[in-house]
């Protein structure tokens, strides 16, 4: 096996769930050529797991039309390939496997029998792994945790942010709040319960809220100005993902949604709590602990994921709309619980 194409669109978190995978890869074929084809907007995210020798971002909008396709075939086809892996099971990535004329194409299992009231078999990275099953290959190789790696000018961005802020790296609490689905978002009085509760039992810990453009409401409601807490930090579209990343491994504890910087935190051995509504942890939950990333510790405790744990019988669900209407899976995730779960990571 010389060469290996690898096609993944995304998010954030399928293509850090790629990344057993990759090491299974090398570690059957050590001096393999693996390229990945995923989103041109992410193609940070495949190199920082140092796993790949290529990687081809690809605008979906601009690259992948009907007058596009000759440049693309021509792009995909710089190398021969040997065996083309398709992940993401959709038209568009079978085709592109196709067109990279690689000798051998293998497609991602799909579980039937998950859905509402039908857990998962297999999380999504033992998927991914399941893939290479027609080669003799069951399970990952080299365990199932994450890789990412930060560079050393992200590792800088989070020190020099640190500073400013007068916070030290091991002493304060990242929080990401938000997700691209409201039913995964956390309610926002929760969320405040959950800040009082902490400073009420630590009351000198800095907390770190991060966020993009489409979080700022569920931030806003929070109404930080009224808890006068100078400790609370909102930084809202100012932290690229890899700095985020940087920072999540420094910290003393990160709470997160069931979102991409949650796999982010997983990956960089942050010491993770992470909540769960809808979503099935047994499929897309955090990965265990990995070896330490440079410098920076490894958590003790593996990540802990907390989930409402009554009867629904439309869990697990992917869809992005509550069909009950009533988001209960996520509101009964109570603060307190949170607040304990937090603290039991920063004991550790």
């Amino acid at each position: 096996m010389k060469s290996i194409l690898i096609i993944r669109w995304g998010a954030i978190g399928d293509l850090l769930m790629t990344t057993p995978l990759l090491r299974t890869l090398r570690t059957r074929w050590p001096g393999v050529h693996i390229s990945f084809v995923c989103d041109h907007g992410l193609a940070g995210v495949v190199r920082a797991s140092g796993l790949v020798d290529e990687v081809i971002g690809i605008n979906k909008r601009t690259e992948y039309t009907l007058g596009t396709l000759p440049a693309l075939r021509r792009r995909i086809r710089q190398r021969p390939y040997d065996l083309a892996l398709d992940l993401q099971p959709v038209f568009r990535s079978r085709f592109l496997a196709w067109l990279s004329g690689a000798r051998r194409i293998l497609h991602v299992p799909r579980d039937p029998q998950f859905g509402p009231g039908r857990p998962a078999r297999r999380s999504a990275a033992e998927n991914f792994v399941a893939v290479l099953g027609p080669l003799g290959i069951e399970t990952a190789l080299d365990g199932l945790h994450l890789s990412y790696v930060p560079g050393t000018a992200a590792a800088e961005r989070a020190a020099a942010l640190l500073a400013s802020l007068h916070v030290s790296a091991g002493a304060f609490v990242l929080v990401n709040p938000g997700a691209s689905a409201a039913n995964r978002r956390w309610p926002a009085e929760h969320l405040r319960q959950t800040l009082l509760g902490l400073r009420a039992r630590h009351p000198m810990l800095p907390v770190l809220l991060i966020g993009g453009p489409g979080d700022v409401a569920q931030i806003q409601s929070l109404r930080i100005e009224e808890m006068q807490d100078p400790s609370i930090h909102v930084l809202l579209g100012t932290v690229d993902l890899e700095t985020t990343a940087a920072l999540m491994a420094v910290s003393a504890a990160t709470l997160s949604t069931d979102t991409g910087p949650m796999h982010l935190a997983a990956a960089v051995n942050a010491p993770l709590v992470a909540l769960f509504g809808p979503t099935s942890p047994a499929r897309t939950g955090p990965a265990p602990r990995g070896p330490a990333l440079g410098d920076a510790p490894r958590a003790r405790l593996d990540p802990i994921t907390l989930q409402d744990q009554s009867d629904l019988p439309c869990r697990p669900c992917d869809k992005r709309d509550c069909a009950r209407g009533d988001l209960a899976c996520i509101q009964r995730v109570a603060p307190t619980t949170v607040v304990d779960a937090i603290d039991r990571q920063l004991g550790a």
